[in-house]
């Protein structure tokens, strides 16, 4: 949007903020509601509602409408099947090997993921899933979090190459912003974990998703 002119890159960059914020909802789904959302019961039906709408509306706004699903509904299904592209290796590796080493360890391991699957939200739901396990304690998965929360933005950078400068400063902005709310949330996990812990979040996994919010919400 910024690089077509659409949006001014103030306006970009406080939608990477809303977006940044917007990424943890999926954990909250699944640290909630557990692994019972089905991807394809979401962007199928979008998919189809929007191919058989500009089928039927050859012009006018509800074409431009169902075009928009259309597109909404290919993209979600690419990241779908990208995210399942990796998903076989996340499960053939096993976090607890990473007990009892240092926690920038963690941290690159989320960050590696994360980059890998391109989505901190799928990465999340390894995570959430690692600790109901219980291989690795709540730092540990805090780490994790802000790793890929990080990881992330190597999205944003590879789609400023060949881009103009309002694109690139929008995807760099995207891996500055991460880079210092990682650095402050580093420097207060412990107090973050210790606030939630005080208003009686006492569930692992909410707690690592209220987490995951807050320092999103601080950046």
């Amino acid at each position: 949007f910024t690089g077509a002119g659409i949006i001014g890159l103030k306006n970009g960059i406080g939608m990477i903020l809303g977006a940044n914020l917007g990424s943890t909802v999926t954990g909250w789904i699944v640290a909630l509601l557990g692994f019972k959302i089905n991807p394809e019961s979401f962007y199928l039906p979008v998919t189809a509602l929007g191919s058989i709408g500009f089928i039927i509306f050859s012009n006018g706004q509800m074409n431009k409408i169902s075009k928009l699903l259309f597109g909404f509904g290919l993209m979600f299904m690419g990241l779908n099947f990208m995210k399942d592209g990796f998903w076989d290796f996340a499960q053939h590796v096993d976090i607890a090997i990473l007990a009892g080493k240092p926690l920038v360890l963690f941290l690159l391991f989320g960050f590696v993921l994360a980059a890998m699957i391109r989505s901190s939200a799928a990465a999340m739901m390894i995570f959430l899933t690692t600790l109901d396990a219980g291989s690795i304690d709540l730092i540990q998965a805090g780490y994790l979090a802000i790793g890929a929360d990080l990881g992330t933005t190597i999205t944003g950078v590879l789609g400023t190459i060949n881009g103009n400068h309002i694109r690139k400063k929008t995807g760099w902005s995207q891996f500055y912003i991460n880079v210092i709310t990682a650095v402050f949330t580093i420097i207060l996990i412990r107090p973050i974990f210790g606030v939630i812990d005080y208003i009686g979040i006492k569930d692992p996994l909410v707690a690592l998703v209220t987490f995951h919010s807050t320092f999103n919400l601080m950046g």
